[in-house]
């Protein structure tokens, strides 16, 4: 069971924009104790506070996801200057209808959603920022797959809490379940209608009825699902014919969080992780690549530090490939890139958050240790 309690002293907060109980702490096979047998009402209520019900699972899952949100919000312990320079640049990509864009074309959802996420982290007051995002939503987007779902719900949610007046009410632009209910599967979610199980798709979904606040109560059976697909060397795969990704293993791992079990293959998942550490610092998106990239690396962060293995990245090493792949307030994808976008901007961003997170942890352990 995701070892929660240990991790959550990397959070600024565990609840920054859904109260709710904490997940469960498990530090190896639980021992049992001699108790007294009780008999009639007094039973019967223990074991109801023992059976949880669906409102607990979700505040538990909820709980999980602000995990998720609070490391890659913790802006306040980064150099001003860096926020400065990011902050500028993602204003200056705003195009004249609230959008974003990618290195080519338009605005569309899909680079708008990171644009909202870099803003969020980085607590931008600018009300047109906001405003004029909410403009571009409500001029309507295409949703051909699930990562549009969540783009979308999880856009309109940061725009609720940002803007003065509700911008849209999440559910009252889409319904989660209408939304979703085209690339459901009886044992999860598949990327596209009709498609295999995913992994990627599955953990998308989860956090899209967070963003929501629906419940998902197929979670646990769909993470038993995902689980059945480790490959042999521990790592997961949006297809047979694929290698093992970091991208996918990192979602699994989360949605084994979520669920609070993976059946085993946690340990499994999180190990094949540490092996795509390279020597640049950075984690690499498969065993076949020689070097690391940006999203390999953020993903492969926020996943292990889930599983308090976060020392397996090496946050020197770590912040040192982060760095060196920014840009005057934008990131390179990796190296051998030679532009940048929105999209990895937050993944840098996000990622020198998460690491600040991570060494104020350790140094908070070391102190209360001594």
């Amino acid at each position: 069971m995701c070892d929660y309690f240990r991790t959550q002293t990397l959070c600024q907060s565990i609840s920054l924009w859904t109260q709710g109980e904490r997940g469960m702490e498990s530090s190896g096979p639980l021992k049992k104790t001699p108790r007294r047998r009780e008999h009639g009402a007094s039973a019967r209520q223990r074991r109801d506070r023992n059976v949880p019900t669906e409102q607990t699972r979700h505040f538990q899952q909820a709980a999980r996801v602000d995990g998720i949100r609070a490391r890659t919000r913790s802006a306040g312990r980064l150099p001003a200057g860096l926020r400065d320079r990011v902050a500028r640049r993602l204003a200056a990509g705003q195009r004249e209808d609230g959008g974003w864009a990618g290195r080519a074309g338009g605005s569309d959802l899909y680079y708008t959603s990171f644009a909202l996420r870099l803003a969020d982290a980085l607590d931008l007051e600018d009300a047109r920022l906001w405003q004029g995002a909410a403009g571009f939503l409500r001029s309507g987007v295409n949703m051909a797959g699930v990562a549009d779902v969540l783009n979308l719900i999880e856009s309109w949610e940061i725009l609720d809490r940002r803007l003065s007046k509700p911008a849209a009410g999440g559910q009252g632009v889409v319904r989660v379940e209408d939304a979703l209910s085209p690339f459901r599967r009886r044992d999860g979610f598949a990327l596209r209608p009709g498609g295999p199980l995913s992994c990627y798709a599955t953990f998308m979904a989860w956090r899209a009825c967070m963003a929501a606040a629906a419940p998902a109560p197929w979670l646990e059976e769909a993470a038993t699902a995902v689980a059945a697909t480790q490959r042999p060397d521990g790592g997961f795969a949006e297809a047979e014919a694929e290698s093992s990704g970091a991208s996918s293993t990192a979602a699994a791992l989360c949605l084994f969080c979520a669920a609070g079990s993976g059946h085993g293959a946690e340990r499994r998942a999180a190990a094949f992780l540490a092996s795509l550490r390279r020597a640049d610092g950075g984690f690499a998106a498969n065993a076949l690549a020689h070097n690391g990239d940006l999203l390999s690396t953020f993903t492969a962060l926020v996943a292990l530090s889930f599983w308090a293995e976060s020392h397996v990245a090496r946050l020197g090493d770590a912040a040192r490939f982060v760095r060196g792949l920014s840009r005057d307030g934008g990131w390179l994808s990796c190296a051998s890139d030679t532009g940048t976008d929105v999209e990895y901007a937050y993944y840098g961003f996000a990622s020198l958050c998460v690491l600040a997170s991570l060494a104020e942890a350790r140094t908070s352990s070391r102190m209360d240790c001594g």
